[in-house]
Formats: C-alpha cells, structure tokens, sequence
C-alpha cells in the first residue's frame, strides 16, 4: 500500500476566491512553494519539484516523469501528418478519473478541511492509497 503526506503548512487548497488556504495559484507547485495535494504525491513518488513548478495538473508534467505518477496519469499517442505528409507521433499524458476527482475536491472553495481531507482520504483509499495529513 502506498502512502503519500501532506504538509497542511504548504498545502494549497480551495480554489482562487472565497475559502482558499495559502498563497499563490493552485498548481502542483506554485512560485510562492505551496503544493495542491497532488504536487506532494507527485513529488514524494519521485517527480522533481522542477518538473512540478507551476504545473496546474499532473499531465502537465514532462512525459519522462509520467511513469513515476502512472496512477496519476495516462500515456497516450496522436498521430498526424507533417508538413511532409509523413505519419508522426506526438506522445502526452491525461489525467486519471482519480486525479480528476482529486482536483475537484482539492479546489472546491466550499469545503472546510476537515470535509476536503476526509473525502480526499475516502478517494485515494479506494484506489488502495494512504494520505496522511500533518
């Protein structure tokens, strides 16, 4: 079982306006150094902080760290021509439904803490997750 913390001190929630808790926009890591609660799983599961900064989401992050946060995001491939009428590749990552779900609760400016953590514990529980909040 894996198990992420997540410094309340550092933590950067509620969205932009009314209830929000911390400076500086929500992002993975944000220029001020608060981290939404998935910039501390993304960095504790290996992912540089350079890679976090100003991140909004987890498929923001350079492709080489997507294998790190692979329950956080996907792998995909879109295929186009160029301007040479050749097939090329262009790889990418998408969010998961967890990662999703994370965000909303994350940034949702109505809950309190203690209604944002204990959903965020209930979400990533499910997918066989500890979050611990310190």
């Amino acid at each position: 079982m894996k198990k992420f913390t997540i410094s309340k001190s550092t933590w950067r929630r509620g969205g932009e306006k009314q209830h929000h808790i911390q400076y500086g926009k929500v992002a993975l890591l944000n220029e001020k150094g608060f981290m939404c609660c998935l910039g501390f799983i993304c960095e504790q599961s290996g992912v540089d902080k350079k890679d976090l900064l100003n991140c909004a989401e987890p498929n923001e992050i350079p492709l080489d760290c997507g294998e790190q946060v692979k329950f956080l995001v996907c792998s995909n491939e879109e295929e186009d021509e160029d301007y040479e009428g050749n097939i090329v590749s262009t790889p990418y990552l998408t969010d998961t439904q967890l990662t999703e779900e994370a965000i909303a609760i994350n940034d949702n400016p109505a809950l309190s803490d203690e209604e944002r953590i204990e959903q965020l514990t209930e979400l990533f529980e499910s997918e066989g997750i500890v979050l611990e909040f310190v």
